[in-house]
């Protein structure tokens, strides 16, 4: 089996082959070429040597060979001694180059490394201040290698992976200009990464601004103007700082020199520049650009809220009645007074008075939205307020609907008396309390509220008659002195009924006081006290065990009465101490 060693000389690979295993190697001056081959980048030359030389024991990398050599031995003369030396070198590449001050970029990679970019061979820098990173292998002399980049020893070196001889480290150093950086370690091996150094950050050479919107002379935030960058040729974006005029940052593309696009008006008053700087295809940004000034003015016109006077003693307008509407206005060029269609006014409209005088032409009930508008305009920055108003109109009379708080079926009494929250809802605001009348129970005193909803309490006593009652005679005045007496809802109401109460029966008597009379006889439910067991409702006062009637106070069986009745005789007259208690109520 023939014996074959590869020298790499510049970008030729020479394969040196032998009749037996234990040849050495050696290059020959006029090599006899057998074959040779185009791989990728390399020049691939087969040639013979000298059989009789001892093949170095340092041999040991095989690869697979297009020449279907069955060894090839790999020599590399770049970084290493010439083959049949016997000093064989260790691996060393340029890693990688960066900057912590600047940026790095345009790199180019050594092709079809595993992993991908992992030996680099040349960079574009903008900055002095780069690193140089370095992937060195120990070799045979010493376990680390000292490694030097650009005349500085590394003294950084660490072991990615650990207990295996291959070291990672970088070294900081100065470009100020084009060149190559070597890298050596003291297995002798070199390698070399080129840094070209850009040259600084494009400039700004003029920026020109456009006309300002429609008429005005100044401008107010938001505002948009046109503005036109001129660059060095290099550049290929701009970036318009949040500064002075502009309200935003924002980046417009270069395109031949020129970057056109809109500048949003910030907040700031007076005369105000923008600052503009561009950047290459690398990043690298130039010196920063001050505009010319624009003229900035954030006033708007001011007006104050309307006040609005309507007829004597009146909230809101009725009929075709008229109020008066005051309003300053200052800062201003132009000024628009508008209504809706509820309302006329005092022309003309567009010329400034401090009051106006409105009429009611139409709508019933308006006390909401705005029905009185003002529009005024400065025109030098064409800054514009508007200011809303109502007037309120009340041409019909209100109507009211009553509830009762808690929603009962119906108002029950208790021995002091019970207050329920009798609550009526206007249709429209009212001008004062309104009032009502309620022909079961007593008002204890006016309503109280405001706006729409006004309470008052109605007070249920046991004395209280039993039965269905109205709410009547109400009234209310709404804004414009109309007087509604309209119920829409909530009219009746029930007083019924009576919540627990222990009573004590008389020494030997089948009767005793409830209180108050029933309403409900079906509703109505009795027991001994410290009982759970409810005695049967009967229709008579015949004996009956465990049972009870509604009587009269003379006993007589009255279903709306205000007695009860024991049945049970024989338990009854067991009452000798006149202590027997008893629990009755009226569910509602």
């Amino acid at each position: 089996m023939a014996n074959e060693c590869i020298e790499i000389e510049n970008s030729t690979v020479i394969i040196k082959t032998g009749p037996n295993q234990d040849s050495l190697v050696q290059e020959e001056t006029n090599p006899t070429v057998i074959t040779s081959k185009q791989s990728g980048r390399v020049t691939i030359i087969q040639e013979e040597v000298d059989p009789t030389l001892v093949v170095d024991s340092a041999v040991k990398s095989i690869i697979s060979s297009d020449l279907q050599q069955e060894a090839i031995h790999i020599y590399n003369p770049g970084i290493g001694s010439a083959p049949g030396s016997g000093d064989l070198k260790a691996p060393l590449f340029a890693a990688d180059v960066t900057s912590s001050s600047g940026i790095i970029g345009d790199k180019v990679w050594e092709q079809d490394t595993v992993p991908p970019e992992s030996s680099i061979i040349s960079a574009v820098t903008d900055s002095d201040d780069v690193t140089v990173h370095v992937f060195v292998e120990g070799w045979t002399s010493r376990y680390t290698p000292i490694v030097v980049i650009d005349g500085i020893t590394v003294i950084n070196l660490a072991q990615p992976t650990p207990n295996i001889r291959t070291y990672e480290g970088s070294v900081d150093t100065v470009v100020t200009e084009s060149r190559d950086i070597t890298i050596t370690s003291s297995t002798g091996s070199i390698d070399k990464v080129y840094i070209e150094r850009a040259a600084a950050g494009p400039d700004v050479l003029n920026i020109v601004f456009g006309a300002y919107p429609g008429s005005q002379t100044e401008l107010k935030q938001n505002d948009l103007i046109p503005v036109t960058i001129s660059t060095e040729p290099e550049a290929v974006s701009v970036t318009i700082e949040a500064f002075g005029a502009s309200k935003i940052q924002q980046t417009l593309a270069v395109v031949g020199g020129i970057a056109t696009g809109n500048v949003n008006i910030s907040s700031a008053s007076g005369q105000q520049s923008i600052r503009v700087s561009a950047v290459n295809s690398l990043g690298t940004q130039g010196d920063d650009f001050t505009s010319s000034t624009l003229t900035l003015n954030q006033t708007y016109p001011s007006i104050n809220s309307a006040i609005v006077v309507y007829p004597a003693s009146q909230e809101a307008l009725k009929g075709s009645e008229t109020a008066d509407v005051t309003a300053s206005v200052t800062d201003f060029t132009t000024i628009l007074y508008t209504t809706s269609g509820d309302l006329d006014h005092q022309s003309p409209t567009n010329v400034y008075t401090l009051t106006k005088t409105v009429q009611r032409i139409n709508g019933n009930y308006v006390e909401s939205g705005s029905n009185y508008t003002i529009s005024a305009n400065r025109a030098a920055n064409d800054a514009t307020t508007v200011r809303n108003s109502l007037v309120w109109i009340a041409n019909i009379a209100p109507t009211g609907a009553v509830t009762i708080d808690g929603n009962p079926s119906s108002l029950s009494s208790t021995p002091a008396g019970t207050n329920y929250n009798i609550r009526v809802t206007a249709s429209q605001v009212l001008n004062s309390v309104p009032s009502m009348v309620a022909d079961l129970g007593t008002f204890d005193g006016s309503f109280v509220g405001s706006g729409k909803v006004y309470t008052d309490s109605l007070l249920i006593e046991d004395s209280t008659l039993r039965g269905i009652g109205t709410f009547s005679n109400l009234s209310m005045t709404g804004l414009s002195n109309l007087v509604g007496t309209v119920i829409t809802s909530g009219s009746s109401y029930e007083v019924a009924g009576f919540p627990l109460r222990q009573l004590t029966v008389p020494a030997y008597s089948q009767t005793v006081a409830i209180g108050t009379s029933v309403g409900n006889f079906n509703q109505t439910r009795f027991r001994y006290a410290g009982t759970s067991e409810w005695l049967t409702r009967r229709t008579n006062t015949s004996n009956f065990v465990k049972g009870f009637t509604i009587t009269d106070s003379a006993g007589n069986y009255d279903p709306n009465g205000n007695y009860a009745f024991i049945t049970d005789l024989a338990f009854a007259n067991s009452n000798s101490s006149g202590t027997l208690k008893v629990d009755i109520e009226e569910q509602t």
